[in-house]
């Protein structure tokens, strides 16, 4: 209910390209990580290899130093659907969403099987759950949030080292 603490931070333009990650929670969000934030970043640290471990069989993982901060309030969204190509990212990373709050209807992600499928589903997520998807060539995006809660999640990329390309 964050758009219920904060409303004066809750209402502006449908988030877009530029504003979906530069709203006043992200900046608290990103302020504190770039302030050390020891306690999140060892946490984070022993997702990344956790997953690494357990579900794709590496020892060791390159994971995206920052995590992205996802909070959609309602009557709002993440911003237009896209595949991570578009934004550069390592070709062969793996995205996965961290669900802070509960995840349903239009207040989640909503993406495609495999590429190119066009077979748009949302994925319904607890708090807690880790969802894995292949946003390089998978369509995905969000709806605007008609749920009346906020969302809250936090999404990221890890990178097997023998596809790490420094170019």
């Amino acid at each position: 209910e964050l758009h219920l603490r904060y409303p004066e931070h809750s209402s502006g333009p449908l988030a877009d390209r530029r504003t979906n990650i530069r709203t006043w929670f992200h900046d608290k969000y990103y302020d504190r990580l770039r302030s050390g934030w020891p306690e999140f970043m060892t946490a984070f640290a022993a997702l990344a290899a956790r997953i690494a471990r357990e579900h794709m069989g590496e020892r060791e993982i390159i994971f995206q130093r920052e995590p992205t901060l996802r909070v959609v309030v309602p009557w709002n969204s993440t911003g237009p659907f896209h595949t991570d190509a578009e934004y550069n990212h390592p070709a062969k990373s793996l995205n996965f969403i961290l669900a802070v709050t509960p995840m349903f209807d239009s207040n989640t992600i909503v993406c495609e099987s495999r590429p190119g499928a066009r077979d748009l589903r949302q994925i319904a997520m607890r708090p807690g759950d880790v969802f894995q998807f292949n946003g390089m060539e998978c369509l995905h995006g969000a709806l605007v949030n008609t749920t009346g809660v906020t969302r809250v999640s936090i999404d990221f990329r890890l990178l097997r080292i023998a596809d790490y390309d420094p170019n």
